[in-house]
């Protein structure tokens, strides 16, 4: 819900078209039922999506080309896209990056749905190939979105969104988390629950 819970009226207001990948548009699609995680219990208005983007397509947004890469675990049709931007003779490589958190997730196994230990390696893997100048994401504590706009508004130079370490540690920040929740899981870690 906190994800998608206005894509439906946004959709609506905007006549924009919805482009999702194939995993995520079954729930977008039956409005959150049957989420893996939560079941029926964070349900939100359907949404019709018009076009399935697979693993390596790109899109367009006027002259911007936008690529879709399949980063699942977070959700099973979790997405990470990524673009080149210029500025001036200078261009970047741009990367928006799907959630890598694996929650409450059980990874080891009664799992909370059948492969996602190796989805989560799957996309640890992807984005640790993916070239990144400027990575933005779905939550901005994870790229320190505040900190970097108060930087930029002081007339910080060089711009403090290119930031190819800081995507790195973001990366392997929540890669070590995986393995380590991995490791808690297997020794029986009451801390690590299953989904309800």
């Amino acid at each position: 819900m906190d994800h998608a819970g206005g894509l439906a009226e946004l959709k609506q207001k905007c006549g924009a078209k919805m482009i999702a990948s194939a995993e995520d548009a079954k729930l977008l699609r039956s409005g959150g039922h049957g989420d893996f995680r939560f079941g029926d219990r964070l349900i939100f208005p359907p949404v019709v999506v018009d076009k399935i983007i697979g693993d390596g397509e790109s899109i367009s947004l006027g002259d911007q080309k936008l690529t879709a890469w399949l980063t699942p675990g977070h959700t099973k049709g979790n997405t990470t896209w990524t673009t080149k931007i210029s500025d001036g003779a200078k261009s970047y490589d741009v990367v928006f990056a799907g959630s890598p958190t694996a929650l409450d997730y059980r990874l080891v196994e009664k799992v909370s749905y059948p492969g996602i230990a190796g989805d989560f390696e799957k996309t640890f893997a992807v984005l640790k190939k993916l070239p990144c100048d400027i990575f933005l994401s779905d939550h901005g504590s994870f790229f320190r979105l505040v900190d970097k706009r108060e930087r930029l508004v002081r007339g910080e130079s060089p711009n403090p969104f290119i930031d190819p370490d800081g995507y790195k540690r973001f990366v392997n920040h929540f890669e070590k988390e995986f393995h380590d929740k991995i490791e808690q899981q297997k020794k029986g870690n009451p801390n690590s629950p299953a989904p309800e």
